[in-house]
């Protein structure tokens, strides 16, 4: 009997463990599944994506607004005023954040001419650098800004730049860009087919000049073209880190989309977007922009070939909104040129009145947002040439673009009689 009460209990116990392990085993967590794990993927990006408002154009489209992500506004207040020289042939306006230059070419041009444009202004900022001066630049042959890049570097200023090597065979182009590398400038050339069309200069990482302006004396003296200065730190933050990129090679297709601030809430109202091509995607947003237009558009371009905008700008027209062109007169017959198609479309199109360039490339939208930058509107500078683009909604600062559309209107309206 002893021997069969052991037995009993040892088939107890035995039971007892096996019961324990299969308890154990059945708490174990079940193995997660790759639809699971996609998922959660999926509302990781789909958040970082909201928190950045890359989603902000689709919930406009969707009519849910409400939903778009607020940045945290940024304090802002009125600086220096931007350097303290005196300019004849520029426009200089102060805002809040900003100060803004518009180039007031004189015709006929000569050397003797070269002096009080907006390389004055830059030549300043250059002069107040304590630590860096970081260039990017299409184009770059200023005999002023190559003098004070030098005096930079003497100083012990850490000078680097990025340019195109498209201009390279140009004489003033290569004596420049000589004098500056010879002098231990740091130089990181783009021999892409594309274009690094950038116009991006930052001063010691504090202060932020951009545009569509080439540092060039046609760009200063003889072209139309606009330029912002800022020292918003996280808008120049941006282009802090463009410029690194850019430096370091990476260019076009391998441009990673990493815009710290994309979009910025100034605390007096204000907005700032700033976006990159070919990395953003810059189109769909401009076209966003263009889609709250309730009043009028002026369009102030260089290049215009872009299919979908053009059709954008056509539909407004035809919803009542004022929508007015105003062109390179030699881009106007190149080929895929948007103008006759906007012209047949009743948009009062304008050949500009510039006997050199019109170089812009802005949009003003009710008087109150702003687009400007680099970026003409064509599919090469949405698909491949490197560009940065603005959209700003201020109604302080769209003034004054609007004040310049329409001096650039009445040139048109009136041309001069431009000799050879």
């Amino acid at each position: 009997m002893a021997r069969r009460t052991s037995s009993s209990r040892s088939t107890k116990q035995s039971k007892s463990a096996t019961k324990s392990r299969s308890g154990r085993s059945s708490s174990k967590a079940k193995p997660v599944k790759l639809w699971q794990l996609l998922l959660l993927i999926v509302l990781i990006c789909a958040g970082y994506l909201y928190q950045q408002g890359y989603l902000d154009p689709y919930l406009h489209r969707w009519g849910l607004d409400n939903l778009a992500a607020k940045p945290t506004p940024v304090t802002v207040g009125n600086d220096s005023g931007g350097p303290q020289v005196t300019l004849d042939k520029a426009g200089v306006y102060s805002g809040a954040w900003y100060q803004a230059y518009f180039t007031h070419p004189v015709y006929p041009d000569s050397d003797e001419n070269h002096h009080g444009g907006v390389d004055a202004a830059i030549v300043a900022d250059f002069a107040s650098a304590q630590q860096s001066i970081k260039l990017a630049a299409f184009d770059f042959d200023l005999p002023s800004l190559t003098q004070a890049l030098l005096q930079a570097k003497q100083r012990g200023v850490t000078v680097q730049m990025v340019v195109d090597d498209e201009n390279l065979e140009s004489a003033e182009v290569a004596d420049a860009m000589g004098q500056l590398e010879k002098a231990g400038v740091g130089v990181t050339y783009d021999s892409r087919p594309a274009f690094m069309h950038n116009k991006i200069i930052v001063i010691d990482d504090r202060v932020l000049w951009t545009g569509s302006m080439n540092l060039t004396v046609n760009g200063v003296y003889r072209n139309d073209n606009n330029m912002i200065r800022t020292t918003v730190e996280p808008l120049v933050q941006n282009y802090v880190q463009r410029f690194s990129d850019l430096f370091a090679g990476r260019m076009g297709s391998s441009a990673p989309a990493n815009t710290p601030n994309p979009r910025l809430e100034l605390a007096n109202g204000a907005s700032i977007e700033t976006y990159f091509s070919p990395s953003d995607g810059v189109q769909p947003h401009i076209l966003d922009a263009l889609r709250s237009a309730k009043q009028s558009v002026d369009v102030l371009a260089f290049s215009f070939t872009d299919d979908e905008t053009a059709q954008e700008l056509i539909g407004l027209h035809q919803a009542g909104v004022d929508v007015r062109l105003v062109m390179e007169k030699r881009s106007i017959q190149g080929t895929g040129s948007e103008y006759a198609t906007l012209e047949a479309a009743g948009i009062p199109s304008y050949p500009d009145g510039n006997c050199y360039v019109a170089h812009n490339k802005v949009m003003i939208i009710d008087q109150r947002i702003v687009i400007t930058g680099s970026y003409n509107f064509t599919g090469s500078a949405e698909k491949s040439n490197d560009e940065n683009l603005l959209i700003i909604n201020d109604p302080d600062l769209a003034q004054h673009y609007h004040a310049e559309f329409e001096r650039l209107l009445n040139a048109a309206q009136n041309p001069r009689q431009c000799g050879r």
